[in-house]
């Protein structure tokens, strides 16, 4: 495969988060309409670099606990809700009424913690690259979702990795 010439931008981003459902999850896809989608603190095996000294002079380095990296994306807003179909919102807080009201934690249906799966999708092969670039972040706990109104009004999504990082930049966990 080709190093891709091509860079990409807020134009060429899907997202779609899926629910922990056996079999067939349910998924929400959206497009990336903003652009500004953005994860921190991915490492290398994801965790913490521990350094140790002597007498003030570095000795060796070694893994420590796992680091959780962090993310965040916006979407303009159109609707709260929407019975038929679902929004990013219904799937997030499991509307009443919504096919996303029976959505399960993708770390099991009696987990504590509800979370979700985020597939970030780029688009590559319309741009002559082999194919298209996906990552996906498991268990992802949204850790807040704003709402401003404006030019346009917009929803914004914080959330945490608790799970693997996979698809095209998968990280083995050390």
């Amino acid at each position: 495969m080709a190093l891709s010439q091509f860079v990409k931008h807020f134009e060429d981003v899907a997202l779609t988060l899926a629910d922990g459902t056996a079999t067939t999850p349910l998924t929400a896809t959206g497009l990336l309409d903003v652009g500004d989608v953005a994860i921190q603190g991915l490492t290398p095996a994801l965790r913490e670099l521990v350094k140790y000294e002597r007498k003030g002079a570095f000795q060796t380095a070694r893994l420590g606990k796992r680091v959780y990296p962090t993310g965040s994306f916006s979407a303009q807003f159109a609707e709260f809700s929407e019975a038929a179909v679902g929004t990013f919102l219904d799937m997030i807080f499991k509307t009443a009424g919504t096919p996303y009201a029976a959505a399960v934690s993708t770390l099991g249906a009696s987990a504590q913690v509800d979370t979700r799966n985020l597939t970030i999708d780029v688009e590559g092969s319309d741009y002559g690259d082999s194919g298209d670039h996906e990552l996906v972040l498991g268990h992802i706990f949204f850790t807040s979702v704003d709402w401003s109104m404006g030019e346009p009004a917009s929803l914004a999504f914080s959330f945490e990795v608790l799970g693997a990082v996979s698809g095209d930049l998968a990280i083995a966990e050390g």
